[in-house]
């Protein structure tokens, strides 16, 4: 029975009327309905028919059969059958070839192909096809075919030896498709490591070397994905292959490194980089002179900064590889010394010339030798240190002594990266006296920019190792420690503090012992008398230290832990001191902003060592929260506020409470939590020395006390997710009724948003439905009184944590929301709860905090609403439709772009509305989405332009707000990027119509008026020229 089905599938394949038979042909065999050799049979009169077209589809269909058939359902014997008649086919007629060579880059995938087979088709296919004959596709097969019996039948095809490698060089020869010299590339690698190529050698390389250099643009939207780079890379590893290649790769390389085009000298000397390894010094040194013309003119030129690089790099790689290859023993002549003369030679000439503008190059020179070796480095720094030195006292340019400093510089950081032949003597230590005097006497110079290079000077030279250990004695570093604090705290120039404040930070890392016993008593000393200590008559090249520098010399001591309790400490108690102080009083305001920050600085820079973090927790939380809560309690008897109980300053401390919390380890966090918890909820006692008198969570309490929520949630929010909160139930209740009920707005926002953080972190299971469902009907119950607006600001907070981390409660906390678009009272606080959902604040919920974030949790929120927010602008009254447009623009803002694109189409429109509508908040956020617009989908924009155009232009001397006319007119000068056939209409229109815009009366405004019209300007100017 299966006879006839198949005979008449093979029949309608080779007449044309059904090509579909393939896969019922393959659904058969493998349902064992049929045996390969049955197909064959039934081809038989097909595949022997005097008709070509008929030969043709015949051997197509067992050629897709073949392709189609997993690989593993083959055996051995079929295989066998199967590649002695496909090779037979490829005397066929030239239409049969492509079909064949489909069947056999098949067959040459099958594990169980025969060496013996692979051997056959390989002979037959190189003696019966030309390939360059061949269109694409079929030469494509024909590599892919080679480089799988490279990979899988190997040993098989090395006996063919200079015949293989024959064949393949006449195959590649002329190839020009991308995608099928991406092939080729990838298999002439192969064939120089497994085949003797010495017969062959210059045509393989003619043949491979003719595409050098790569100049390729892949079309728009290739859907191939070739890229030049690719290509480029691809063919450098054929030229490095084998050193076979160097007496014609290089002098190609020499001539295109004399191009006028750029992308041809940069890929010479990348190429140059690559070959130098494989081809080795035997091969470079006949070379090496006409290179380094070539390379010297290059950097000397200083036309292209990538080439200057790429023929820098060229330069390391040739010494490198001669300082690999050659050693001066056995009193033998080493080359390597002729060639660094001869570069030693130009070099000197360069530096002693009178051009002083080629010393940065002659350094990059140097510098890139230097790179080579050890060996190099040394002989490096003992040609040119004495040389730069002498030049140096020699003139009298600040920019040329400048430029000899910087070349110093870095050969002693190239120094730093080698251990040498004698371990721990670096040829810099050769100089170090001489260096040192020119450094220290370079401190006072005038020049500030030599200040500072004296300073990374003598910081290089802290930093070098001796036989022993530091190359530089207590008594240098004390001196050097010195010069640097004095540099801190009274140099004039703020680059040069800078790079003294650097300097200090080094000596504190790798001298912190120094550190504490001589620097930090001079700055301690400094600032317990401040200002006292500051009232001395200065010189008139110095300044004397305010309080924020002193801090800023602190902080940048601050990296070891040893000097961290000795510092943070201090700074601490300052704060304390100040802290008590009334905020009326500015300056002990501003000097205790300037505490917090110093020490905010210090923990973000140390937090990643765990004992810092310990120290933290233990001395710096405790100490701050303690100073907060006893200010709280004591300021019931006063009327002013404290400084340390103003929110500004709470933000602060808040900040500093993230980041250690954040760092903690996990038996850390959890006595953190678990102690302040308890602070929350009054059971906390011994740590303050109070008897029932703070009570941050009870609406009784003054605000005082309750605006402390902002620093102790910091706490509750940053502890990793494995963190339980004790009594947990007990605090999100009070938390709830503080978010609810409390008369001071920045407690009830912090409390809302420490609920919210502690729910999107608790575990799934247990009591965390059931509290929420709690939550969920009380704020039901409140939204229906007088607190509303508290209770809103709540549901959106905990609708926020519901739906990053994809709760099953998220969707009905979210539709509410949409029903209180509705309601008068509650519409723009409903609106604006989807930027609270959709943005991320610094403070809650973040990454950085162990926060429960599931991806895409934006996309799905706007999959969910954005339907029926539509729908309900298209029902709803006209005074309730902007918020609608409002809540839109916010899922908007911070989509991903990618989703952005493809839901534009039906949304523009309301969005074009949304300019109408007089609520600054909504209009800034269209045009922000609008702006993006642009970039990404200006042919849809295109189809609106009648419509924005007047209305971005109205909104360009919109006077209650100037970042809306600043955003309308960026919108419209980003619009001139828009298709010229659908803008130019409007040109007139925008240029005349920012007229008014140029007397604005912001200078913000003004400025980008006048870039907006020059961008139009710019259109009319390319017509003409066109």
């Amino acid at each position: 029975m299966a006879a006839p089905s198949l005979e008449e599938a093979v029949s309608d394949f080779v007449k044309g009327n059904d090509d579909s038979t393939v896969q019922t042909t393959v659904n058969e065999l493998l349902d064992d309905k049929l045996k390969l050799i049955d197909i064959v049979e039934h081809l038989g009169p097909h595949l022997t028919s005097v008709e070509n077209v008929t030969r043709c589809r015949g051997t197509q269909f067992l050629a897709e059969i073949v392709h189609t058939v997993p690989y593993d359902q083959f055996n051995a014997k079929e295989v066998d059958l199967l590649s002695n008649f496909f090779c037979d086919r490829l005397k066929d007629h030239h239409s049969v070839i492509p079909h064949v060579l489909y069947a056999l880059e098949t067959l040459s995938s099958v594990e169980c192909l025969s060496d013996e087979a692979a051997l056959k088709i390989c002979q037959c296919v190189n003696k019966d096809i030309h390939v360059q004959s061949l269109p694409q596709r079929d030469r494509g097969l024909y590599y892919h075919l080679i480089d799988n019996f490279l990979n899988h039948h190997l040993t098989a095809l090395q006996p063919l030896g200079p015949e293989f490698v024959y064949a393949f060089i006449q195959s590649m020869d002329g190839e020009m498709d991308p995608r099928n010299l991406t092939l080729v590339f990838n298999v002439v690698p192969k064939i120089i490591d497994s085949f003797s190529i010495g017969a062959y050698v210059e045509e393989l390389f003619e043949v491979t070397s003719c595409y050098f250099p790569i100049n390729f643009t892949p079309p728009p939207n290739d859907p191939y994905g070739i890229k030049s780079e690719d290509l480029v890379l691809a063919l450098r590893r054929c030229l490095a292959a084998s050193p076979k290649f160097t007496e014609f790769c290089l002098p190609l390389l020499i001539e295109k490194m004399s191009s006028d085009i750029m992308a041809a000298k940069e890929d010479a000397f990348l190429t140059l980089c690559a070959c130098a390894g494989p081809y080795g010094f035997s091969g470079l040194k006949e070379y090496i002179s006409s290179l380094w013309a070539c390379i010297k003119q290059e950097v000397l030129a200083r036309l292209s900064e990538t080439v200057t690089e790429a023929a820098l790099s060229g330069l390391t790689a040739i010494v490198g590889e001669m300082s690999k290859a050659l050693t001066n023993t056995s009193g033998q002549h080493d080359p390597l010394d002729d060639y660094l003369h001869e570069i030693f030679q130009d070099c000197k000439q360069l530096l002693c010339g009178s051009d002083n503008q080629l010393t940065p190059p002659t350094g990059h020179l140097l510098q890139s030798v230097a790179s080579a070796s050890d060996k190099v480095c040394a002989n490096v720094i003992n040609f040119a240190v004495p040389i730069l030195l002498e030049q140096f006292e020699n003139t009298t340019l600040i920019l040329q002594k400048r430029n000899l400093i910087d070349v110093i510089l870095q050969l002693i950081k190239i120094s730093k990266s080698f251990t040498y032949f004698e371990p721990g003597v670096n040829p810099v230590l050769a100089f170090k006296d001489q260096l040192l005097v020119l450094f220290y006497s370079l401190l006072e110079h005038q020049a500030y920019m030599l200040r500072c290079s004296a300073l990374s000077g003598l910081t290089g030279i802290a930093s070098l190792q001796g036989s022993e250990g530091e190359a530089t004695t207590d008594d240098e570093m004390l001196n050097m420690l010195n010069k640097f604090l004095h540099l801190c705290l009274h140099d004039t120039e703020s680059n040069v503090r800078t790079e003294a404040m650097t300097a200090i930070s080094f000596c504190s890392n790798q001298f912190p012992d120094l550190v504490i016993q001589h620097t930090l008593p001079v700055v301690f000393k400094l600032f317990a008398n401040f200002p006292a200590a500051m009232e001395i008559e200065s010189a008139p090249t110095q300044v004397e230290p305010d309080y924020k520098l002193l801090l800023d010399v602190l902080a940048s001591v601050s990296l070891k832990l040893k000097i961290i309790q000795q510092t943070v400490p201090i700074i601490l108690e300052d704060f304390e001191k100040k802290s008590c102080h009334s905020v009326k009083e500015e300056k002990m305001f501003q000097e205790s902003e300037f505490c917090l920050k110093c020490l905010h600085n210090i923990i973000n820079v140390t937090c990643d060592n765990e004992q810092n973090v310990a120290f933290y927790n233990q001395r710096l939380v405790k100490k701050l929260l303690q100073c907060a809560v006893r200010q709280s309690v004591k300021s019931y008897e006063i009327d002013n506020e404290i400084i340390i109980l103003d929110t500004k300053t709470l933000q602060s401390i808040g900040r500093i409470f993230r980041v250690i919390t954040c760092s903690s380890s996990t038996q850390n966090a959890i006595e953190a939590v678990s102690w302040v918890s308890n602070v929350c909820l009054g059971q906390e006692k011994s740590l303050f020395g109070l008897e029932n008198k703070f009570h941050p969570l009870e609406i009784s309490s003054r605000t005082r006390q309750t605006c402390l929520i902002m620093i102790l949630s910091s706490i509750l929010v940053s502890a990793p997710k494995q963190v339980v909160i004790p009594e947990v139930k007990d605090l999100l209740d009070k938390l709830m009724t503080m978010a609810i009920e409390c008369s001071d707005h920045a407690t009830r926002l912090a409390s809302a948003k420490c609920a919210a953080g502690i729910i999107n972190k608790m575990q799934l299971g247990g009591n965390l439905d059931s509290i929420i469902d709690e939550y969920y009907q009380k704020l039901l119950a409140v939204i229906k009184n007088d607190l509303r607006g508290n209770a809103l600001l709540v549901w959106s907070w905990i609708a926020k944590a519901l739906v990053i981390r994809s709760h099953k409660m998220a969707p009905q906390f979210t539709d509410l929301l949409l029903l209180f678009l509705e309601d008068k009272n509650l519409a723009r606080q409903a609106a604006d709860s989807f930027y609270i959902i959709m943005n991320e604040f610094e403070d809650v919920m973040t990454p950085a905090q162990h926060a429960n974030i599931k991806i895409l949790y934006r996309q799905r929120i706007f999959i969910q609403t954005s339907g029926r927010l539509v729908e309900a602008f298209n029902k709803t009254k006209p005074e309730q439709k902007q918020f609608y447009l409002t809540a839109l623009s916010y899922l908007l803002r911070f989509l991903p772009k990618q989703i952005l694109s493809t839901e534009l189409p039906l949304l523009l429109p309301m969005l074009i509305q949304s300019l109408q509508q007089d609520e600054i908040g909504l209009q800034l956020s269209t045009m922000n989405t609008l702006y993006d617009m642009i970039h990404d989908s200006p042919k849809l924009l295109c189809q609106y332009l009648d419509s924005l155009m007047p209305q971005l232009l109205m909104l360009s001397k919109y006077k209650p707000s100037m970042n809306v006319r600043m955003a309308a007119v960026q919108c419209l000068g980003v619009m001139s990027t828009l298709p010229r056939v659908s803008i130019m209409p409007y040109y007139k229109t925008v240029t005349l119509g920012l007229i008014p815009g140029l007397d604005d009366h912001k200078r913000l405004v003004r400025k980008e008026v006048v870039k907006a019209r020059n961008e139009w300007f710019l259109l009319e100017t390319i017509d003409a020229t066109s």
